[in-house]
């Protein structure tokens, strides 16, 4: 016997188990680049993205032209209505010029999706009233995936039986600072016979969800009105909105100073609402109403058309 002991030799039966699993685990590596190739052709074909966008429940994409995995985008016509859903979405004449995937952009996120050059024809949103319970205030509007529009141009936006929003621009990021806040920016649109000249705003995703908004608006013009131009601000928690507006008439001298509290999920939406008016002209509005000049201030409360 020596003074130094010499290992003995794995056996052939180990040997022969860690070659099977270095089998096993080639195998693997193989199968997933398989898989992420084979997902990134998918991405990459006209026909991929369609048979891939066909598969999503409740959306059916007609005369879809290009990727998802960068590069433009067209499409005739898209619906989206999800059985059990509250909204049904219409989009025609949709396109962008480019869109980015990010993977993981922050925690709680799998993925981040970048859109530029975002354009529609006509985008139409139906609501469904289930009726019955009173609509609460969400606990959160975190989403798993972050999101990032600009250079967006929808040609005309319509809500149910409104008037349509024409010529909307804007930019909008869901998931900013790391999932805490939603904004919108760089707004404008017109609507009826009013102009959003310019809009931004933010919305905490998280309870009490604080709102913060601001813009200016001014008349369209319209046949027979005087001219006028309006601030508006709107701050607070989602559940009670404090609104504040001025409003001015051009050459004419008239203003409103108003102040309000929005109670949206509320079932009366105005808790508190004071005006102040000077030389102010009801045909300013519209064309149909008389020629006034009114002065004073107003102070209303209430929780219901029914209360005092």
């Amino acid at each position: 016997m020596t003074g130094t002991d010499t290992p003995s030799p794995p056996s052939p039966r180990r040997r022969r188990a860690w070659r099977i699993a270095a089998i096993t685990l080639a195998a693997l590596v193989l199968l997933c680049l398989g898989a992420l190739y084979t997902a990134w052709r998918v991405l990459g074909s006209d026909a991929g993205t369609a048979w891939l966008l066909s598969q999503v429940k409740g959306l059916k994409v007609v005369d879809g032209r290009g990727t998802l995995n960068g590069g433009p985008y067209q499409a005739a016509r898209v619906e989206f209505d999800l059985k059990g859903s509250p909204l049904k979405v219409t989009i025609d004449g949709l396109s962008w010029h480019t869109l980015q995937w990010r993977w993981r952009p922050y925690a709680g996120a799998w993925a981040g999706l970048d859109i530029d050059g975002l354009q529609a024809q006509r985008v139409q949103v139906r609501t469904i009233d289930k009726g019955g319970k009173t609509p609460q205030p969400p606990a959160s509007l975190r989403l798993p995936i972050e999101v990032r529009l600009t250079n967006v141009q929808l040609q005309s936006l319509q809500v149910d039986a409104l008037p349509a929003f024409e010529d909307v621009h804007t930019e909008l990021h869901l998931g900013a600072d790391a999932g805490r806040t939603h904004r919108i920016g760089r707004l404008s649109f017109g609507f009826a016979r009013l102009k959003m000249l310019q809009a931004a705003g933010a919305i905490d995703t998280d309870a009490p969800l604080k709102l913060q908004a601001d813009g200016e608006l001014e008349s369209a013009g319209a046949t027979g009105t005087l001219p006028w131009h309006a601030r508006l601000a709107a701050v607070g928690p989602l559940a009670r909105i404090a609104v504040d507006a001025s409003l001015r008439t051009e050459g004419h001298g008239a203003s409103l100073e108003l102040q309000t509290a929005i109670t949206p999920f509320a079932q009366w939406p105005f808790a508190d609402l004071q005006a102040q008016m000077q030389g102010l002209d009801l045909a300013s509005f519209s064309a149909t109403a008389p020629s006034t000049r009114l002065e004073g201030h107003a102070r209303f409360r209430s929780t219901g058309l029914n209360e005092p």
